[in-house]
């Protein structure tokens, strides 16, 4: 399916279209009391186009932006900075990809186990994207999800908590009989999963005006905007 609004022209996926179509309808028949809720709401002269639209009775407009494949860092950063220009919150939603942050099944039902309450078969870390790991700086370490697979049994976001992945220190001896120890090196793109709140209601989002910040090691920055975001802890 060709969506001209998309970078380069490109075709939507099964998975994109769905999961859109997901939100509006959750929103649709749990949010009547929205002003609006469209699909595909073109703003700024036609130069932004939303994936679903919402906006309050009291003003506040909401930009959904739904990512089902990679864009690049510069596009999330402009989509950003134009929402924030017309005063429009965005709340960027990555498709939920269950296989990915689990090789268990703690995650399959709607449940998550720490860590440190888990068995050894249980691996709670994750190779991020470039685009994820945009993301997870974005909200503070954390990424929000839609499960449109699903949607009947887990009605509302899913937002993960991640936290720094280090491997394990080593220690050994030289080749001249010298105990040698090193601590455990941050990766860059692992992550921790640390906790997922799932089924977020859409009323539990609060709008936020967040301050640019630098990125270590990166080439860029996170720009100043207008976002929802899930501030607060619920376990």
């Amino acid at each position: 399916v060709s969506n001209p609004s998309c970078p380069n022209n490109s075709k939507e996926s099964v998975a994109h279209i769905k999961t859109k179509t997901s939100i509006l309808n959750y929103l649709n028949e749990n949010y009547s009391s929205l002003k609006t809720i469209e699909l595909e709401k073109w703003l700024d002269g036609k130069s932004l186009r939303a994936d679903v639209y919402v906006e309050t009775k009291k003003g506040t407009k909401i930009a959904i932006e739904v990512q089902a494949s990679q864009l690049t860092i510069d596009q999330i950063i402009s989509r950003t900075q134009k929402y924030t220009r017309i005063n429009t919150h965005v709340l960027w939603v990555m498709v939920w990809n269950n296989s990915k942050f689990s090789n268990s099944d703690y995650i399959s039902y709607g449940y998550f186990k720490p860590g440190h309450d888990c068995n050894p078969m249980c691996d709670h870390t994750v190779k991020l994207t470039e685009m994820e790991l945009f993301m997870h700086s974005l909200y503070y370490k954390r990424i929000v999800f839609w499960e449109y697979e699903n949607e009947s049994h887990y009605p509302g976001f899913h937002i993960m908590d991640f936290d720094i992945h280090q491997a394990e220190p080593t220690e050994f001896y030289d080749e001249y009989g010298t105990f040698q120890s090193f601590d455990g090196r941050k990766s860059k793109n692992k992550k921790v999963i640390t906790d997922i709140h799932f089924n977020v209601p859409f009323s539990d989002l609060r709008k936020q005006r967040a301050k640019e910040f630098n990125l270590y090691g990166k080439n860029y920055s996170i720009p100043e905007r207008l976002q929802l975001s899930y501030p607060s802890k619920r376990r």
